[in-house]
């Protein structure tokens, strides 16, 4: 569904991608793991089109590169970002409704009310204001938001970061039912453990190179390797 092809990605004149290259199949969770700074949040940066970068990215066979993000999230990528980005003075479900469109084939698989029955927390809160919201409520609702616009892959951006463990292990639980219902996932963790419960296979970046593709299940059960390139 997502295809990588030699891509290199730079700011302003520091490159921070070398030469990725990767692939995201139909209904598969896949995840980037590596230490901070290794270029895994700059490789989704670059899909949507938000950092100046060569090569070549292709959604279900069309390139998305130059293309204005606007356009790549209409054809069904959605993207939850590590800031969040909710809307502070706009209510849960006000939030919710900016991100609201059919899919690319005119269907709504996700809905309000579809939302609600995920997320049931959001339910409840409804009527909050986005800027009085706990930290894991604003990642839920980022990530609700996104299924709003019924995107047929949807990048996760360490949905875990900075979140209590029992709202962790609520948002595993999030995604792993998106995975159950063969939506398309790429996701950026820092929280290994999680990110191994989640995907089927793993691509592992070193210093914006990516140095190997492995399983999951080959990477929880090699120590050394989380050691030496992951940091754990």
């Amino acid at each position: 569904m997502l295809e990588l092809r030699n891509v290199n990605a730079f700011y302003g004149r520091a490159q921070v991608l070398f030469d990725i290259s990767l692939n995201v199949g139909e209904g598969e969770c896949v995840a980037l793991l590596g230490r901070n700074g290794a270029g895994k949040t700059t490789t989704l940066l670059s899909t949507m089109n938000l950092v100046t970068h060569s090569g070549e990215i292709l959604f279900k066979g069309s390139p998305l590169s130059g293309r204005q993000p606007f356009d790549i999230a209409k054809v069904g990528v959605g993207f939850v970002p590590d800031s969040r980005r909710i809307f502070p003075t706009l209510s849960v479900e006000e939030n919710l409704n900016l991100g609201k469109k059919a899919g690319h084939d005119g269907q709504a698989k996700w809905s309000i009310d579809r939302v609600y029955e995920v997320f049931p927390k959001l339910r409840q809160i409804a009527g909050r204001d986005g800027g009085n919201l706990s930290g894991g409520e604003q990642q839920m609702l980022s990530i609700a938001r996104a299924l709003m616009g019924n995107p047929e892959i949807v990048m996760l951006d360490e949905p875990t970061e900075g979140l209590a463990p029992v709202i962790v292990e609520d948002l595993i639980e999030i995604i792993a039912t998106l995975k159950r219902e063969r939506m398309t996932v790429l996701l950026v963790e820092q929280n290994v453990s999680a990110a191994l419960s989640l995907a089927e296979r793993c691509y592992i970046y070193d210093h914006g190179y990516i140095t190997g593709e492995k399983t999951s299940r080959e990477i929880a059960g090699d120590d050394s390797l989380k050691r030496e390139l992951l940091g754990v």
